[in-house]
């Protein structure tokens, strides 16, 4: 389990532009506290006058780059593509656009349908926040090795059935043996 130090050490110091690897909730949620902290403290320090402003530019500058990135690789855990992060800025753009041609224009219809593009791309943003509260998919996918470490059980097919194993097939081989995660409770898993 990734905590908060080791999440914000990653985020911002050892993966700030790296779009591509996986990112576990743990580690995304950390650095989205960790961020809300800084920018309460920096949005303190923006009082102070020439030294506050620049503060604040390299603070916005910096969280936005760190943060895409973070949420690209929160995607990519869920085996789903960072465009996803584009989709709800483009469909409100357009609703810019919509809106500002039906001021143009006077056209009431127009301003119905930028209304209604407005509420599909706030949509589109809580489909976003369910995608980062979802685990992430357990073993590799096409973005990367699973970042928990957690790989899929599966069964050792270089042993051969023998007549004694097959003798009832209502009883597992080996009861004891249980594959791990199967019961519900991932926090016994072993890394």
């Amino acid at each position: 389990m990734v905590g908060f130090i080791d999440a914000v050490k990653t985020c911002a110091l050892k993966k700030p532009f790296n779009f591509r690897d996986r990112a576990p909730r743990a580690e995304y949620w950390w650095y989205m506290l960790a961020l809300m902290i800084l920018s309460v403290i920096v949005n303190i320090l923006i009082l102070v006058p020439i030294v506050g402003a620049i503060l604040y530019l390299v603070f916005s500058i910096f969280s936005f780059i760190t943060t895409l990135s973070a949420a690209a690789r929160r995607l990519h855990d869920i085996d789903r593509t960072a465009w996803w992060l584009v989709a709800p800025y483009g469909v409100l753009i357009l609703g810019m656009i919509v809106m500002l041609l039906a001021a143009a224009l006077s056209a009431d219809f127009l301003t119905s349908i930028a209304g209604i593009i407005f509420i599909v791309g706030g949509l589109i943003f809580i489909v976003l926040l369910i995608f980062f509260v979802l685990p992430g998919t357990r073993g590799p996918n096409r973005f990367g090795p699973d970042p928990n470490g957690l790989a899929l059980a599966t069964p050792n097919v270089s042993e051969q059935a023998t007549p004694e194993s097959q003798s009832s097939p209502a009883q597992p081989a080996n009861p004891g043996a249980q594959i791990p995660g199967s019961d519900g409770d991932f926090t016994k898993i072993e890394k």
